[in-house]
């Protein structure tokens, strides 16, 4: 391992070309991975990196930009592509009973704040994922429930820092909701919503 990464000036690249990256244990699986992977100091660089993820294409794009404050920046990660919905049904093990079937795109971006140096200012970071959900159906109750032809968006945000995070959630015009969550020594629980 590095010690006293601070002190070090690091800049590794690594070419991907038809690889594949796994989460252990999960069914969360990217193949054929193309593109370059590049570290340098503390920030994580990725530019038109693209693979094959739960039955469809994704594009990943990672970038270090400057944040909300002095010291403060924050890793961006964009990212899009299509989902076969039964593909993320099964790594996500939602159980069989619930029908579930067609593709779907989507759009990801994410602002992990990072400190750099002396910086004091609060960590706050974000996520905001999108899909049309066009051509998914999903055999749940109402108002969960979809056809194929249905029209209505799903989106979810996030915002997260040290001991406290919030998820807000819409779909079509019939669902709105609000999560918190706040960390204890036992790990995350559920607050409120």
């Amino acid at each position: 391992p590095i010690k006293h990464m601070q002190d070090r000036q690091v800049d590794v690249a690594v070419g991907l070309k038809g690889d594949h990256l796994a989460i252990a244990d999960t069914g969360h699986r990217a193949d054929t991975v193309q593109g370059t992977l590049r570290v340098h100091n503390d920030e994580v660089l990725v530019q038109g990196l693209t693979a094959r993820y739960l039955g469809g294409p994704v594009r990943v794009d990672v970038s270090s930009e400057p944040g909300g404050g002095q010291g403060l920046f924050d890793t961006v990660l964009r990212s899009n592509g299509r989902t076969s919905l039964p593909a993320l049904a099964a790594a996500l093990e939602v159980p069989n009973k619930i029908h579930v079937s067609g593709s779907f795109d989507w759009r990801l971006q994410a602002r992990i704040t990072r400190k750099t140096g002396t910086a004091t200012a609060a960590r706050v970071s974000r996520l905001r994922f999108d899909s049309p959900l066009r051509g998914v159906d999903i055999g749940l109750p109402p108002p969960f429930d979809r056809a194929a032809s249905d029209v209505g968006a799903l989106r979810i945000e996030g915002q997260w820092r040290d001991n406290e995070a919030t998820a807000r959630l819409s779909y079509a015009d019939t669902t709105r909701a609000v999560l918190r969550f706040a960390r204890t020594d036992d790990g995350w629980r559920f607050d409120r919503g």
